[in-house]
């Protein structure tokens, strides 16, 4: 066999070409270690994921039951506010028919105070007729 200049290239070559696919080949396991480490994030990750999502769960219930206890005390204040508002108008009623009372038993001690003063003087059928209309009002 005869090494000339072109077998010599060829077996250089060759040799290149099967040393650098080696090299490629067995680096390749570099690759399937930080595959391996990727995936090990990734379950770390998913086990977070999956206890936020029960947390998170937990803290529905407590907001769902935060909110119903607002919304019972909602209810009872809109009804204490109707029943204020109700009070406040009866209150307004009592007060104007307090102001009428008072205004009426003015009137009436006024026309007292009068008939002390000057009393009407009826005699004989006057006094007896008066008293008869008095009467019948009764």
């Amino acid at each position: 066999m005869r090494l000339d200049i072109k077998s010599i290239a060829l077996l250089v070559l060759t040799s290149a070409c099967i040393l650098f696919f080696g090299m490629w080949f067995f680096k390749g396991s570099d690759y399937k270690d930080k595959i391996k480490e990727l995936e090990k994030e990734n379950k770390k990750i998913e086990s977070v994921r999956d206890s936020l999502k029960s947390v998170n769960a937990s803290l529905k219930l407590d907001f769902d039951k935060k909110q119903s206890e607002i919304d019972k005390r909602d209810k009872k204040i809109k009804l204490i506010e109707d029943e204020i508002l109700k009070t406040k108008k009866d209150l307004q009623k009592a007060t104007a028919q307090v102001e009428e009372d008072k205004r009426s038993l003015k009137e009436t001690k006024d026309k007292i105070s009068k008939l002390k003063k000057d009393p009407i003087k009826r005699e004989d059928n006057e006094l007896i007729k008066s008293l008869k209309e008095k009467l019948n009002r009764l």
